[in-house]
């Protein structure tokens, strides 16, 4: 495999990771939760364990 193909492969990998990684803060964004800061810092420091991830999401989810 060529390696500009794998760096592409990769970049985009890691590009989908971060924007799955990011969706509860998203959501939050796009609701125009009154805590999305909030929800940001911490989708950003506990949302990669799953509980963190599924607790922001839930958080944004929320009105």
């Amino acid at each position: 495999m060529p390696f500009a193909l794998f760096a592409a492969l990769i970049f985009v990998g890691v590009l989908a990771a971060l924007i799955v990684y990011l969706i509860p803060s998203f959501v939050a964004v796009h609701r125009e939760h009154e805590n999305k800061a909030g929800i940001l810092i911490v989708n950003f420091l506990a949302g990669w364990t799953i509980v963190g991830w599924i607790w922001c999401l839930m958080w944004s989810l929320r009105d």
